[in-house]
């Protein structure tokens, strides 16, 4: 019948399903480690991250805005500023030792200059001295009492003070007296102060008394000081003996 053929079909071919089914291959799969998928999803975390930075990098780019690039420019800048400053201390450095051996250098020219202006005031008394002993006797060469040949009152110039002076005095002797000649030798100074005339009154000032002893000649020199505001207007040199007046000689500015 025809019912009866299909239910036999239907039989046979669900036979035939079941025998198939029985003969598939059988998949096993393993189970996955929890620590297998951490790693899993933090390394996709990271690349994703990276991507994305990249991405967005690109689109700050793409668009005009370099606030990344700047960011290294800056650290070069920084870089060099400090680079600078080193270079700022090292030249300051330098200078300070420059102006250092300046000092030294103008110290020891002033100290020069100082030695030139003794040796040129040196020079000067030698050249008075040479002149004066060109002509060693005095005219009247047969009296042997002493007579000033030569006196000169000057500022002292390496002092750098406008009070400081120096005078000089030469005695000489003529005739042919064998014996020597004791004296005193004094040195009086005249100043202007304040509208009057004033005379040196201690040693320091002008007023100089000294015992001389001479054979033939005698150079005597010294300093004074003026007062502060005094002008100086002369000054005179005399030798005595027993409180007699021997010789004297009068120098002016």
């Amino acid at each position: 019948m025809p019912v009866k053929r299909f239910l036999a079909r239907v039989g046979k071919a669900r036979s035939r399903r079941l025998r198939h089914s029985a003969a598939a291959p059988v998949v096993i799969r393993h189970p996955v480690s929890p620590w297998r998928r951490m790693v899993i999803l933090v390394g996709s975390g990271l690349l994703a991250l990276v991507l994305g930075a990249g991405l967005f990098l690109a689109g700050q780019i793409s668009v005009g805005d370099d606030r990344f690039l700047k960011l290294g420019r800056i650290k070069d800048l920084a870089s060099e500023v400090d680079r600078l400053k080193s270079e700022n201390a090292r030249l300051t450095e330098a200078y300070n030792s420059t102006s250092t051996q300046l000092e030294i250098e103008r110290g020891a020219r002033k100290t020069l200059e100082s030695q030139v202006g003794h040796l040129e005031d040196e020079r000067n008394r030698l050249n008075r001295d040479l002149a004066l002993f060109d002509n060693l006797f005095p005219a009247d060469a047969g009296s042997s009492q002493p007579t000033i040949r030569s006196f000169r009152v000057e500022p002292i110039i390496a002092s750098g003070s406008p009070s400081a002076w120096r005078f000089r005095a030469l005695v000489m002797r003529g005739g042919k007296a064998k014996d020597s000649f004791k004296g005193m030798f004094r040195l009086q100074v005249r100043y202007r102060l304040n509208g009057r005339e004033i005379m040196a009154d201690t040693p320091e000032s002008g007023r100089i008394t000294e015992s001389i002893e001479l054979q033939r000649y005698r150079r005597i020199e010294g300093h004074f000081r003026s007062p502060p505001g005094a002008t100086l207007l002369g000054a005179t040199a005399q030798v005595m003996q027993n409180e007699k007046l021997i010789t004297e000689l009068k120098f002016h500015p």
